[in-house]
């Protein structure tokens, strides 16, 4: 294939495994498969909207398959994927989408309150609702499933190599404006690497991802060495202990990602003596010290 980046990696397991389950959510199954499917037509869809390479398109949402799918066609076609965090005022959301350059934006419903409040982007040419359009969000908006349900399923094959930017993840900006770190596929897939070996993951590997991608550890350290290896990834919107423990017994997760505050709630819970985690093969924990618990357990 003549792209070298993220873009090809749902075209490059499918071709291994297309029956094997890439990702659950909210009860949904897809298969690795269905997922270069919709990729493809996701990636026509932007392509049709007017998407170059080099072009920027923010996501704007919990974790959903449909992040997952914005950006492995934003990668396809190689343009540059802006993840935002949800967690942000309509003020710094709008400093991000003007600072990246971003020309489309994908808002999930979740997120129609600050999507209502953001005004007209300088740089944002599409508005791409992910479900339906609440009544606040006044403006041109796109469906996301009819654009991706019109769209071609042909394979797109843009040269994309290594060292160009997939990704521009913001800071925090606790030190004054967000600052945009540009991630190469080359930066993403070396991580995956050395997370590959680190955690030693296999393709049985089930993990749970409840912290929010828009956040390097759940994203790069997780979900994606998780795709790469061919496991499943199971989405969760938002996190909770309870929860946690009903998916771990369901779906015999594998790999938990959490930082402390989370892995404080689960030990800290009333099912935490009795919980049954004889799943759990890998507890990822970045930020500070693991509780200390956690580890008796």
């Amino acid at each position: 294939m003549l792209n070298e980046g993220l873009g090809s990696w749902p075209a490059r397991r499918a071709r291994m495994t297309p029956h094997r389950t890439a990702i659950k959510h909210d009860g949904a199954t897809i298969t690795y498969g269905q997922l270069q499917d919709r990729v493809n037509r996701a990636a026509h869809a932007l392509q049709d909207l007017g998407v170059q390479p080099g072009d920027r398109v923010a996501y704007l949402g919990p974790n959903h398959p449909a992040f997952l799918e914005t950006l492995f066609a934003t990668s396809s076609i190689g343009a540059i994927f802006v993840p935002l965090n949800i967690r942000l005022a309509p003020a710094e959301l709008s400093y991000m989408l003007s600072d990246s350059g971003a020309s489309v934006l994908v808002w999930a419903p979740e997120l129609a309150d600050s999507v209502a409040t953001l005004g007209e982007s300088p740089t944002v040419r599409h508005r791409i609702a992910v479900d339906s359009i609440p009544n606040n969000v006044v403006g041109h908006n796109l469906s996301y499933e009819g654009l991706v349900s019109k769209a071609s399923a042909d394979l797109l094959d843009v040269a994309v190599s290594l060292d160009d930017v997939c990704m521009i993840m913001y800071t925090s900006g606790t030190t004054g404006s967000p600052k945009g770190a540009m991630l190469t596929h080359g930066n993403l897939t070396w991580n995956c690497y050395n997370l590959l070996i680190d955690l030693d993951l296999t393709t049985s590997e089930v993990a749970l991802i409840s912290a929010p991608m828009f956040h390097t550890a759940a994203l790069n350290h997780t979900a994606l060495p998780v795709f790469l290896k061919g496991g499943t990834n199971v989405l969760v919107s938002k996190f909770s202990p309870e929860n946690s423990f009903d998916l771990i017994a369901e779906h015999g997760i594998t790999l938990v990602f959490g930082v402390p505050a989370m892995f404080r709630q689960i030990a800290g819970s009333p099912r935490w003596p009795e919980a049954d985690l004889s799943s759990l093969r890998i507890l990822h924990c970045g930020g500070s010290p693991v509780p200390e618990i956690l580890i008796r357990r």
